[in-house]
């Protein structure tokens, strides 16, 4: 990839040279912790991200459009990956389907022939 092509890049994910190197690792850093499952909330208050960057730089970090997308990537990953879909445990399922017959046989007699 020749210089002119990187540097295009670059600057779309993580926007103009105008930031400073620190800056640019800590958003580098933020993206890092999502991509590993963390919680931005939790990512925010940490002291790599606290020490190395003010707070009205923070708020400028977060609304850069390089986190945004990783972001948006990783939870579409998490998404379609199946990860996310609720399965109740096997012995949750097994009690549920015992109290159904548990309650059937409790319905008083004239009630089972409207079934």
């Amino acid at each position: 990839m020749d210089e002119e092509h990187h540097s295009f890049w670059h600057k779309l994910f993580f926007g103009s040279s105008d930031r400073s190197e620190r800056e640019q690792r800590v958003l580098e850093y933020i993206i890092h912790r999502i991509g590993e499952g963390a919680h931005l909330g939790d990512v925010i208050h940490e002291e790599y991200v606290r020490r190395n960057v003010a707070q009205d730089t923070l708020e400028g970090l977060l609304r850069d459009p390089a986190l945004i997308v990783a972001c948006h990537d990783y939870m579409t990953e998490d998404f379609s990956s199946g990860k996310l879909a609720p399965t109740p445990p096997a012995s949750a399922a097994q009690s549920s389907l015992s109290d159904v017959g548990a309650q059937s046989s409790a319905v008083p007699l004239s009630f089972r022939s409207l079934r």
